[in-house]
């Protein structure tokens, strides 16, 4: 019997009644607020975030308490590439990157992909509903593990929760532990959030943030977009301004598949190794000759590796002319600000971009209690204002028009220490120039904010939002 297959009425009991959810929401909360301020000492201008980095929340985990800096920085003759692999990515041969843009885009090329399946379909998301927008992804999903192929999809459980519903929308927004119920795609929950877990403290605040889809073995999406409603609405219906990168990559596949078995393993009474997830292949496979680039690979998994403040190091460290980040939910730390500091100092120009539109009030005052400092210590803050009201969730860093990160990560302390993410490195001349491109077209519709403007965001209900989404954010 599969896990987690528990009728309406049992799971409503385990994962509790709303107001004890919130009730214990609020204790861990008030507790990880303490433990921040007895290992972090007193808080910066930064906020809570600095709090717990000293002391590390996880850092008893066992893993390398710092990224490495020996040898690295502008004035270094390492690359910023070999820096990366020496400290946890992985170099990969891939095709080059099909960059969707756009919802309609990648739920096109991904029903076609999955109607081609033959050996596998491996689903990792963060959030997962099916919705209107969405539908025809599940029923392709249910379709293909029908047909005998092995569909497996892991969702976090923070995909229960929604901060919003657009009065558009229709009503049947289900999870997938039902959609899935009584068909043949297997299925878990990533770290369920249920009050009989309440023991697993701090454990139960790390998430899996990535958002992967894996096709026989060779076939890989990952990016920014989730399978719910917010990455599918329309965008003047709230929906998300996004990225995924789509390739064709034995390398890739290989790498990621023992770190998709294990997530799954920890949460699924039917175990799987990596030959599930990414089937032997034969030596010349269908798109063996696309056209083949170098890339790099950062996997984060919390308790074994920091690749997100490997990826921020790297490129702050290296750059010599220009960084551009598009992070709707920038929430520097102390860390992060010390990386911006020194590369300002060595004349970077450092420019972020952030969404006018958010996903919540709360949300919205805790990005903007962070400005501030930003633009006090010399780099370029934008609010990019959709044509709808959508919210630009792309996640970008570009260095110097040389280097491009495309992935899951945010560039806050929860990506940093909280969350399993993942990240694509491109260098190739092709994949800048798109990229490139598209941050030129969302440059058109994002204005400048002025140190004016973000002195208002510093009262005390932006510190609060900003308080209690360090953890969350």
């Amino acid at each position: 019997m599969q896990k987690n297959s528990y009728s309406p009425a049992i799971r409503l009991a385990l994962r509790g009644i709303p107001l004890y959810g919130i009730a214990f929401g609020v204790l861990a909360l008030l507790a990880i607020i303490s433990a921040m301020l007895i290992l972090g000492g007193c808080a910066t201008s930064q906020g809570a975030g600095s709090l717990a980095e000293s002391g590390g929340l996880l850092n008893s985990a066992g893993f390398a308490e710092s990224v490495g800096r020996a040898n690295s920085g502008a004035g270094s003759t390492q690359s910023i590439e070999t820096f990366l692999e020496s400290n946890g990515f992985s170099r990969i041969q891939t095709s080059e990157p099909i960059i969707h843009y756009s919802a309609e885009s990648w739920k096109a090329s991904l029903l076609s992909t999955i109607v081609q399946a033959k050996k596998s379909v491996f689903v990792l998301v963060f959030l997962a509903n099916r919705n209107e927008f969405d539908a025809e992804i599940y029923d392709a999903l249910i379709a293909k593990a029908a047909e005998g192929v092995p569909v497996y999809f892991l969702f976090d459980a923070t995909s229960y929760e929604r901060v919003f519903h657009n009065p558009k929308w229709n009503d049947e927004i289900v999870a997938p532990s039902e959609v899935f119920r009584g068909t043949k795609v297997k299925w878990a929950e990533f770290n369920p959030l249920r009050l009989e877990r309440i023991a697993a403290l701090p454990w139960l605040l790390v998430r899996d943030h990535r958002k992967i889809v894996m096709v026989d073995g060779e076939t890989i999406y990952a990016g920014g977009y989730n399978l719910n409603i917010y990455s599918f609405a329309p965008l003047d219906q709230n929906g998300n301004e996004d990225a995924m990168i789509e390739i064709q990559s034995l390398d890739a596949a290989r790498t990621l598949a023992p770190s998709l078995a294990e997530a799954w393993n920890q949460f699924s009474v039917e175990l799987l190794n990596s030959e599930d997830i990414a089937p032997s292949v034969s030596a010349n496979p269908p798109n063996a000759s696309k056209d083949k680039v170098h890339a790099w690979l950062g996997n984060q998994v919390i308790g074994e590796t920091r690749s997100i403040e490997t990826l921020y190091r790297g490129i702050f460290d290296y750059a010599q002319e220009e960084i551009w980040l598009v992070q709707a939910f920038a929430m520097p730390t102390d860390t992060i600000m010390q990386m911006v500091k020194q590369a300002l100092q060595r004349g970077v120009r450092v420019n972020i971009m952030l969404s006018e539109d958010q996903i919540s009030p709360a949300m919205d005052k805790a990005v903007r209690y962070t400005v501030l400092p930003l633009l006090q210590a010399g780099a370029h803050v934008f609010i990019y204002k959709s044509a709808g009201n959508a919210f630009l969730h792309y996640k970008l860093a570009m260095m110097d028009r040389k280097i491009v990160a495309l992935g899951s990560p945010n560039f806050n302390y929860r990506s940093l220490r909280l969350s399993n993410e993942i990240v694509f490195v491109f260098d190739n001349e092709r994949t800048i120039d798109v990229v490139s491109q598209n941050l030129s077209e969302l440059q058109k519709r994002a204005r400048p904010v002025s140190i004016e403007e973000a002195q208002k965001w510093r009262g005390f209900s932006y510190f609060m939002s900003y308080l209690l989404s360090v953890p969350g954010g």
